[in-house]
Formats: structure tokens, C-alpha cells, sequence
């Protein structure tokens, strides 16, 4: 008898199957850039992450796609989110006015509840949102 997985398993596979399609997303030719410090790798490469421009990780902005881009594990990780400059990058690479991101900034202060089955669609729709994208760039 197998193991009903537990919702922070569920969780865990949703942001993972979001992560991989968020990098695939942002990627040229397979390759990421860092958008906080400029460093390169591929999009499956473990150094690069999907990072958050809103701290604090809650559960409203978490698999909010306006919000996450490739980052490398320094910046993300280390460096504590490089949260200036990642400001810096939307503000001139995505073009985003202040009214923008104050917007995002405000996200995380509202209440989201995941049920199991809602983790499991997020991950259904990011596995298949990244297959598409594979195929459509001729990757696999």
C-alpha cells in the first residue's frame, strides 16, 4: 500500500515542476542569465534558481510567474535575494513603473491557501507548460 504523499511533498513537486519552467521560460539557446548579477548557465544547471522579487516566500506570490526569473544560488541564496538589484532589473530590463512594483511588493500580503489538489494542478500545468516549450524550441 503506497503512501498518500504529504501536502509539503506536493508543495515541493509543484515548485519544482514551476522552477524548471520558469528558467526554461527566461532562457536563450538553453542559457540563463542571472538577473541580479549577469552569471550564465544553463537553464537545468543546479547553480541556477528561479528567484523571487517579493521576499518572504508566502504562499500568494510563490508560483507567481510576474515575479520570478532565473537567479543564480549566490544571489538567491547566499546573498540573500539581491533584492536592489534585482529592483534595478525590472526596473530597466522589463520596464516596470513604480506603480508595478509596488503592486508586486503589496502580493505578498495576501492570504493564498493550496489545497492538495490545487498542488497537484500547479504541478500538472508547469510539467506541461515546460514539455510545450521544450518541443516548441526543439530541446528534447
Amino acid at each position: 500500500m503506497s503512501k498518500k504523499p504529504s501536502k509539503k511533498t506536493l508543495k515541493k513537486h509543484a515548485w519544482t515542476a514551476f522552477a524548471k519552467y520558469i528558467k526554461l521560460k527566461h532562457s536563450v539557446n538553453s542559457m540563463c542569465k542571472c538577473v541580479t548579477c549577469g552569471y550564465v548557465a544553463r537553464y537545468d544547471d543546479p547553480s541556477m534558481q528561479a528567484g523571487h522579487f517579493v521576499p518572504g516566500r508566502t504562499n500568494s506570490v510563490l508560483f507567481d510567474e510576474d515575479i520570478v526569473r532565473p537567479q543564480c544560488s549566490v544571489c538567491n541564496v547566499i546573498n540573500g535575494g539581491e533584492y536592489g538589484r534585482y529592483f534595478l532589473y525590472y526596473k530597466r530590463e522589463e520596464l516596470k513603473t513604480d506603480e508595478d512594483l509596488e503592486e508586486f511588493l503589496n502580493r505578498k500580503f495576501k492570504i493564498v491557501k493550496y489545497s492538495e489538489q490545487d498542488l497537484k494542478d500547479i504541478r500538472l500545468k508547469y510539467e506541461k507548460l515546460f514539455l510545450n516549450l521544450l518541443a516548441e524550441r526543439c530541446l528534447c
